[in-house]
């Protein structure tokens, strides 16, 4: 091996044994993360309470999702054909006891499991809709 120094060329011998590929150690994928859903978008991120309130998320596998919440409240879920679009519904009075907050939970699970985590801002609805 020959390395360019301020001083000059220094030279040296180097003994060097590269690995085969198929030895390189790659991380495993947990079955979850390679099954589970996926959330790429959702609307809206914010909306006034108390209030009728529909999510719609996109994503893939969303048809695995068996429950929603909203700061703890449980939704409606109605998944649709395909797996790519998921509908939650949150009626007037389970978005009553909302905080007034830029960051309310909003919770996807498969079974007991969250497997998605979202934040939505929570304005007051001085409207009374």
């Amino acid at each position: 091996m020959r390395l360019l120094t301020p001083y000059g060329v220094a030279r040296a011998n180097v003994d060097f044994e590269p690995k085969p590929a198929d030895s390189c150690e790659k991380p495993e994928k947990k079955k979850d993360e390679e099954d589970g859903p996926t959330v790429s978008s959702f609307t809206p991120t914010s909306f006034s309470a108390p209030g009728l309130t529909v999510f719609e998320f996109k994503g893939e596998k969303l048809d695995q999702i068996t429950a929603v919440t909203l700061n703890t409240q449980p939704g409606k879920v109605e998944p649709i054909k395909g797996g790519k679009t998921l509908k939650a519904t949150f009626t007037r009075d389970l978005t009553e006891s909302l905080p007034v907050s830029r960051t309310v939970p909003l919770v996807l699970s498969k079974g007991d499991t969250a497997v998605v985590t979202k934040t939505v801002e929570v304005t007051a609805n001085n409207g009374g809709n």
